[in-house]
């Protein structure tokens, strides 16, 4: 039995399609948008499992585009450089697991909501306490005046 993972992915394909993904501004800007609509706004938009599902179809559509773009002429690996070097690099697209990349980028969304939140009750308590620091200091000179 032998082990097939590769940085932390499943195999070498899972994380050279990722990293390709990550790594190029217009891909990680399409994924990140496909990932944040099925994360939902609005909480049971989707379960986690359905954004995951949804994301994983989309991102194997993706990359057979991709494939198809660059492999499927006569001409051998042409077109695209992105595209040539993402199928020269992933190599074989069977052993892609979308849904591997597709929890990673759920995931990801999902944290930096939650720290977005986080940060957005630290703000808010900060400027109460502030506010009430404020209303302390005018209390004590209102109350050294009178």
């Amino acid at each position: 039995m032998s082990d097939d993972t590769y940085n932390g992915w499943s195999n070498r394909e899972t994380w050279a399609a990722n990293l390709h993904w990550s790594s190029n501004e217009g891909d990680y800007e399409l994924i990140r948008e496909w990932a944040e609509y099925l994360a939902g706004p609005v909480p049971n938009w989707y379960t986690k499992d359905e954004a995951v599902a949804d994301l994983a179809e989309r991102l194997q559509k993706y990359a057979e585009e991709i494939y198809g773009m660059v492999v499927g002429n006569d001409y051998g690996l042409t077109g695209d450089r992105p595209a040539v070097l993402f199928v020269s690099d992933v190599g074989s697209l069977w052993r892609i697991d979308f849904h591997e990349i597709a929890e990673h980028w759920i995931a990801d969304v999902i944290a930096d909501r939650e720290y977005e939140k986080a940060e957005a009750g630290s703000a808010a308590a900060a400027v109460a306490a502030a506010w009430l620091i404020v209303l302390v200091a005018a209390l004590l000179v209102l109350g050294g005046v009178a």
